[in-house]
């Protein structure tokens, strides 16, 4: 071979190695798939991944066909709005930290076949209730390495796993127990003319998910019930609630209103989205089964107030551990934050109704990774601790409002968060005096 054919030919084998390595990628429904060669492609979940997700089982690149055979580590640390994830059967490895931090995954559904999986893919990933394959097959393999990233899960059991019902004595999403979960103080009365509607929606189904939210409604119904002293008949606690959750826990509560005839009392607390009418300017509650861009799917803010103002009461409260700013257009949730884009009228409630919100109406309601609460409910629960449910709705909101907007400040990089009290006019000079029970 002559000196200028072999040039041509290591020419040519370079250029072709060249175009080898030149990965293409692109990203497809927050999951990015970078070319590998042999027609395969890898796939990293990104920020994006939010929700339920589905991995791509093939693509179309540049007029190839690409199969997914790897699940490479992702894009982020912590991803707190992934929600559940379907993994093609093409997959044959998923890598370490390939779902790290995603600890509101909740479902897995697996390939039929075992795939090579590293002992900390799924490091993090504290909410897994069940892991099924595509056809139902043995998924002990997955499991197996669930359990090794997750060591308080349940061990593997064949053809569908539920760790969240395995275990009885061990929580499928175990929340470490902050100062306020436990020494719950114990009133040695009983309210029995007060009620509670208690909301925490974390799970949503369409967008991002709030962190701590049915943990935090868990705890405020046990406040109500041990230091308030509620009769456990007189509190309704809904977890991821529908509208149709909603709407019927607000007429239950008119209901046993107007059965008092203007002598009970009545909490209403919700921890979760809120959504805003861009149009109007007002405020809604989202459901788990919303849409963030629809308010029809959401229930209106002002409509809750109109329900508690058309049945008398002593007293009303609502606690909102929501905001309604703090998102992109495109309707994602940001990373923490209890709400979406753009600012809302605030205008006094009707009635004898006190509104004690989380922010005010252009910031941001914190969740407290530390606490594992809402940051405005955990220092709710506080104040309730500390006084034992004895104190003046004054003094309630004036250390709540002081101890967040420091708190915040802090662990936010000096964003600020300032709960905000709404009283309405027929209340506007005595609220403060009266008592929480």
């Amino acid at each position: 071979m002559n000196r200028f054919r072999l040039t041509l030919l290591l020419l040519t084998l370079w250029s072709a190695g060249a175009m080898h390595a030149a990965a293409v990628r692109m990203t497809i429904g927050g999951v990015q798939y970078t070319t590998t060669g042999d027609n395969t492609v890898c796939a990293s979940l990104t920020v994006k991944a939010v929700g339920d997700v589905t991995i791509q089982e093939t693509l179309n690149i540049k007029e190839r066909t690409y199969r997914t055979t790897r699940i490479a580590e992702a894009y982020f640390k912590r991803n707190a709005y992934l929600t559940s994830v379907s993994i093609p059967n093409t997959v044959t490895v998923i890598d370490k930290y390939a779902f790290r931090g995603c600890n509101n995954l909740t479902r897995i559904i697996a390939p039929d076949t075992p795939c090579d999986v590293d002992a900390q893919a799924f490091e993090g990933c504290t909410a897994i209730a069940s892991i099924t394959t595509h056809s139902n097959n043995d998924v002990a393999y997955l499991a197996k390495a669930i359990d090794a990233s997750c060591p308080y899960l349940t061990q593997p059991q064949p053809t569908t796993v539920n760790l969240a019902s395995a275990q009885p004595a061990t929580p499928a999403k175990p929340v470490r127990q902050a100062d306020v979960d436990i020494n719950i103080p114990q009133s040695s009365k009983e309210a029995t003319n007060t009620f509670a509607l208690v909301i925490g929606n974390e799970t949503y189904k369409r967008v991002a998910g709030v962190p701590f939210a049915s943990h935090d409604a868990e705890v405020f119904a046990q406040y109500c019930k041990q230091t308030l002293g509620l009769p456990a008949e007189n509190i309704d606690t809904y977890i991821n609630a529908t509208q149709g959750d909603i709407r019927h826990g607000v007429s239950k509560l008119r209901n046993r209103l107007t059965a008092f005839n203007g002598e009970a009392k009545a909490i209403v607390y919700y921890a979760g989205h809120g959504i805003p009418d861009e149009a109007e300017k007002t405020a809604y509650l989202l459901p788990v089964d919303g849409f963030a861009t629809d308010v029809q799917s959401a229930y209106s803010l002002q409509e809750l107030y109109d329900a508690l103002e058309s049945v008398p009461a002593q007293q009303k409260l609502l606690f909102l551990d929501a905001c309604f700013s703090g998102a992109k257009r495109d309707g994602q949730m940001l990373a923490e934050a209890r709400g979406v884009a753009i600012r809302v009228k605030s205008a006094p409630p009707p009635g004898n109704l006190l509104v004690f919100s989380a922010a005010t109406g252009e910031e941001t309601a914190f969740c407290d990774e530390a606490h594992q609460h809402g940051m405005f409910t955990y220092y709710l629960l506080k104040h309730l601790q500390t006084t034992k449910g004895d104190t003046s709705l004054g003094a309630l909101t004036k250390e709540v409002t002081d101890n967040v907007r420091r708190r915040s400040v802090v662990i936010n990089d000096g964003k600020m968060q300032t709960p905000t009290v709404n009283p309405s006019s027929g209340i506007a000079s005595t609220w403060e005096t009266l008592k929480l029970r």
